[in-house]
């Protein structure tokens, strides 16, 4: 019984927690908004990026853990040990400097976007860059886009 969990420690050394490991991927994905070479547009993009994946993460993953730390805080993670309550507890701690950290980078760019004249957060260029009125051009050479059944009734 103690080489078993013996084995099961030294395992648990060498794997991560899911929820941890996707924290470390956003911010990643901070660093790139972060990034003073990346141009100033993508780097708002980068920004949206991480906040709609923090959100899908809250959403889904957090919620999930929330559930099972209700039901049975217990049942530990298989690949890290923590129990769900633990797991909490280390992504509230990991979240909380992310978002101060988003919310500088933030306001880093919407800065230099108003030296170029685009009023709040470039907000007004951003909506004309990013969205599309026309798509028709978008599409009319792309033979895949054609309807593969007939819609004319006849």
């Amino acid at each position: 019984m103690k080489e078993r969990d013996n084995i099961k420690k030294e395992a648990l050394r060498y794997t991560q927690n899911r929820e941890l490991s996707w924290l470390r991927f956003d911010q990643r994905v901070l660093e790139e908004a972060q990034d003073q070479s990346v141009p100033l547009l993508e780097r708002m993009k980068f920004v949206s990026i991480f906040t709609s994946n923090l959100d899908e993460f809250f959403m889904i993953r957090v919620g999930s853990l929330y559930d099972m730390a209700a039901v049975d805080n217990k049942q530990t993670d298989s690949r890290s040990g923590m129990t769900p309550r633990e797991q909490l507890d280390a992504i509230y701690d990991a979240v909380a400097p992310l978002y101060k950290e988003r919310d500088k980078t933030y306001a880093e760019i919407k800065k230099h976007l108003a030296q170029y004249g685009t009023g709040d957060a470039g907000e007004k260029i951003c909506k004309k860059i990013f969205q599309r009125t026309d798509f028709s051009a978008a599409f009319s050479a792309d033979r895949r886009c054609e309807p593969s059944v007939s819609t004319s009734i006849e």
